[in-house]
């Protein structure tokens, strides 16, 4: 992987761009920070390098994080093959073994070649599964090495006239719509849409590295603010067993979802995140997951491709975290915490009525 021709040019910044994408700035660090980002170029320029390299060393180490899965995953299936050729072979003996043995011999057989033909194939079906997933992932990292590389190459990013979607919520009535940074990272411009308010412009306002979220501005004059805003940010942590339901977009009609808080950590043990027992598809990222009670809990935002019927979602602890920070020196969001949902003694159908009309496809494009 080539190198890029230009590093950050005062090391001192590091720290502070370190301290910026982990969400560690005081009030006023992100004060000073974003007056710096909007009137020094030269530091914006170095910012920019930093996060280009960061995201370098990430596909670096996914890259080589999935070689290992596909060595361990081929060594697996070389073993369970193994296995079955030894079995085989021990049951071609016992037949040819005494005349008296000849008709134990054969049930016995019967019965273990079953179990073992039967294990063989779930086997070899999610040895599958799990080459397919590989091979996605090897193919979205080589383009993303590809276009990074045109991206150092020029020194501007790249473009793309395709466009993808995703979900987002409304949390505020003045218009700030939450959503998942990976949907929105490379955007040239966005749109949201509902059946409420139809096609709505849009812009990005800030986002985190770290917990992979978003704060997306509408702005358009179809927008017209509610009387009374229907997402209420939960205070406490779900437990195991809760019973959620998210609200997203993949495809042109919203769609409902439900299941339960299957694990209180993520993938691979994340403290920051839910398993969840749902049913989602691609357009579900960036949704709200719900309980109840009408609260946000989470937010949707990856899918467990080893595990039908099973995602993952970052706890609201999270989310409020984020949406505490302060967009500027002079933007704070005005937000509804601490508050039960008004419809809090609706039943669910009615609930997620309210809630639809301020969840939107998030259109991206390149």
């Amino acid at each position: 992987m080539n190198k890029p021709e230009k590093m950050v040019n005062n090391p001192g910044d590091i720290d502070f761009f370190e301290k910026y994408t982990n969400g560690h700035l005081t009030h006023e660090e992100l004060a000073e920070f974003n007056r710096r980002l909007g009137n020094e170029p030269d530091f914006k320029q170095s910012f920019d390098e930093y996060i280009r390299l960061i995201s370098t060393f990430k596909t670096f180490n996914q890259h080589e994080r999935l070689h290992q899965l596909l060595e361990q995953t081929h060594r697996e299936m070389m073993k369970e093959k193994s296995i079955y050729r030894e079995r085989k072979l021990t049951r071609t003996l016992k037949i040819h073994s005494t005349t008296i043995a000849i008709a134990a011999s054969v049930t016995v057989i019967i019965l273990v070649g079953s179990i073992l033909i039967f294990n063989y194939i779930a086997s070899l079906k999610s040895r599958e599964n799990d080459f397919r997933w590989l091979r996605r992932k090897v193919a979205q990292i080589e383009l993303s090495q590809r276009q990074l590389a045109a991206t150092m190459k020029s020194n501007r990013p790249a473009n793309s006239s395709g466009s993808y979607t995703g979900t987002g919520f409304l949390i505020s009535k003045d218009g700030y719509v939450l959503t998942c940074y990976h949907l929105v990272q490379n955007e040239d411009s966005l749109v949201l849409r509902n059946a409420k308010y139809g096609s709505l412009k849009a812009y990005l306002t800030k986002f985190d590295l770290t917990s992979d979220l978003a704060l997306l501005k509408i702005k358009d004059s179809l927008f017209t603010a509610p009387r009374q805003l229907p997402v209420s940010i939960n205070d406490k942590e779900s437990l195991l067993g809760d019973k959620v339901f998210t609200l997203g977009y993949p495809k042109y009609d919203i769609v409902y979802s439900e299941g339960v808080v299957s694990s209180l950590t993520g993938y691979e043990g994340d403290t920051t995140s839910y398993q969840i027992s749902l049913p989602l598809n691609p357009g579900n990222s960036g949704g709200p997951l719900v309980n109840d009670a009408g609260y946000v809990v989470g937010i949707v935002n990856g899918k467990n491709i080893t595990q039908e019927g099973s995602a993952f979602a970052l706890k609201s602890f999270y989310l409020k975290r984020f949406l505490s920070q302060p967009i500027d020196s002079l933007t704070q969001l005005k937000l509804n915490w601490n508050k039960r949902p008004f419809y809090n003694e609706l039943n669910r159908p009615q609930i997620v009525k309210n809630l639809s009309d301020y969840i939107f496809e998030v259109k991206v494009y390149e």
